[in-house]
């Protein structure tokens, strides 16, 4: 189980975008769970691998 943090309204210029800190965040709950998150060819998005399995995540910013 991991702990939700709270994601931060981009105000500022250097402030990180929304889709940024999911990315970041999401990231960082597959190597706690024990996977190896491999590069993704395409802006936000990665790929996770649990074992032989292997997850694609995408973050969609709509406006």
């Amino acid at each position: 189980m991991c702990e939700a943090r709270r994601l931060v309204n981009p105000t500022a210029p250097n402030d990180p975008s929304i889709p940024a800190q999911l990315m970041a965040m999401f990231s960082q709950v597959a190597q706690d769970a024990g996977g190896y998150v491999v590069p993704h060819p395409e802006e936000h998005c990665i790929n996770v691998v649990f074992g032989a399995h292997q997850v694609e995540v995408i973050i969609i910013q709509r406006r």
